[in-house]
């Protein structure tokens, strides 16, 4: 099956469930009118609408790039990383393109850096930056311009490698995480690297070459001989048969549930990458449009990822007016398990059963608590669940409500009409209003709600 472009079938229809997934795997989550609207529109045009940027038809701020550029750089004046962290959860929250905000995590992941030792927002962001700018194009482009800013070099220590004294983090971590994997290379292959890398450096902020700084002699990497340079590293490096081969389990571990994931489908998404150039897009492109991606052994089998659950909650419910409040949003992903721009360590965060511990799980079921008793807004202001019922579900009845939130949250249609969940919640209550937010926090605590 692998990457054969997905048709629906009897066996496999276009339903709830798979666009569901897709808007959970791709954009965190969906409104109910951008979900019936892609029911209706079909897999074809409903991806097309991601990739082109264009997939939110709800919450979208008409000023929404200068409202991210204001808060962007407010974030940067005062120079305190949660802000910085509140305001990517307002890309994530509010951007008409999630898929670029979803691939902007993947980068952060893949070249891990951390704040915590740069203590500098300004470049943390113009980081975030890159990883955004360069999502969905030619990868080596990304490689370049990540290992040229300031961010990467401080982190792994480039800044200070020069000839005679070369450093080896920057060059290793190029070779084992950014590009080929471990195993492949040698230590003779990290040395000459890191040699190449010599007078790559910092300048206030800047990314710099320093010439007296360089390594002019002959280096060997990776079997090639010759004056190499940073620029001849990256282009080494990412013409190596194992850079397609990383990059391919990088996106299929972001995209693919770990029992669809193998490694006959990254060797073949790997070829893929390799005839392209490393073109991400059509990688991208390639897993979404595919039968591998709606096949009924990826649907709801990955762990709902910290940004996700907290964002694709607030958003499917429509919190949009008043909206909640960023700020608040960053500290319930970080008590979920991911604390932006703070990776706990090179390697990135290791996902999947790993967002789930006892710690967790009890912080999602609080995360539910907190929405619909109003904690996620600075005014105490609950959301207005009942009004919800009444503009998207079929009925105002309480199983119907059920069913309506599970759908919504869940991707799945209760198989007794929603009648157990409407009794549970109900219990020792009468307020039509409470009876609705006891519903929604058990819903969001049910294992349903963790699977994406």
């Amino acid at each position: 099956m692998n990457f054969q472009p997905y048709k629906p079938t009897t066996e496999r229809p276009w339903n709830l469930r798979r666009v569901w997934t897709l808007h959970r795997r791709v954009g965190f989550a969906a409104t109910w009118s951008e979900l019936q609207r892609d029911l209706a529109d079909g897999p074809v045009k409903s991806i097309d609408w991601i990739l082109a940027g264009e997939c939110r038809g709800d919450g979208v701020p008409g000023n929404f790039p200068e409202m991210s550029r204001v808060i962007g750089d407010s974030a940067v004046a005062s120079d305190r990383p949660e802000r910085l962290g509140a305001w990517w959860i307002y890309q994530m929250y509010f951007s008409p393109d999630p898929l670029r905000e979803r691939m902007a995590i993947l980068w952060h992941n893949h070249f891990a850096t951390s704040n915590a030792k740069l203590e500098n927002v300004q470049l943390m962001r113009e980081q975030n930056e890159i990883f955004r700018h360069h999502a969905m194009g030619d990868f080596k482009k990304l490689l370049s311009a990540t290992l040229k800013h300031a961010a990467m070099l401080k982190w792994l220590d480039g800044d200070e490698n020069r000839a005679g004294k070369a450093n080896e983090n920057l060059g290793r971590e190029t070779l084992e995480l950014f590009t080929l994997g471990v195993g492949i290379y040698t230590e003779a292959d990290v040395k000459d690297a890191s040699r190449a890398l010599t007078g790559w450096s910092v300048s206030q902020n800047k990314f710099v070459v320093r010439d007296d700084w360089h390594d002019a002699n002959e280096k060997t990497i990776l079997g090639q001989k010759g004056n190499f340079a940073g620029d001849d590293l990256v282009e080494i490096a990412s013409k190596h048969e194992s850079t397609a081969r990383r990059l391919a389990w990088r996106l299929c571990s972001e995209f693919l549930s770990p029992e669809v994931a193998t490694d006959d489908g990254i060797g073949e998404l790997a070829r893929i990458l390799t005839e392209s150039k490393l073109n991400l897009r059509v990688a991208v492109e390639t897993i979404l449009r595919s039968e591998l991606f709606f096949s009924d052994e990826n649907l709801k089998r990955r762990i709902v990822e910290p940004e996700s659950f907290v964002v694709g909650a607030v958003r499917a419910l429509e919190i949009f007016g008043p909206p909640a409040s960023t700020m608040v949003l960053v500290d319930w992903v970080e008590q979920l398990g991911r604390k932006l721009f703070y990776p706990p360590n090179v390697g990135g965060w290791p996902g999947g059963r790993a967002w789930l511990n006892s710690r967790t799980i009890i912080a999602r079921a609080n995360f539910g608590v907190s929405l619909v008793s109003g904690g996620l807004h600075q005014g105490g202001a609950a959301p207005d669940l009942a009004g919800l019922v009444q503009r998207r579900a079929r009925s105002a009845a309480l199983p119907d409500a059920a069913v309506f939130f599970s759908e919504l949250l869940t991707g799945t249609t209760p198989d007794d009409g929603g009648r157990e969940l409407a009794t549970n919640a109900s219990e020792g209550l009468n307020d039509a209003n409470e009876i609705l937010r006891n519903m929604m926090a058990q819903i969001l605590a049910s294992p349903g709600a963790q699977l994406g």
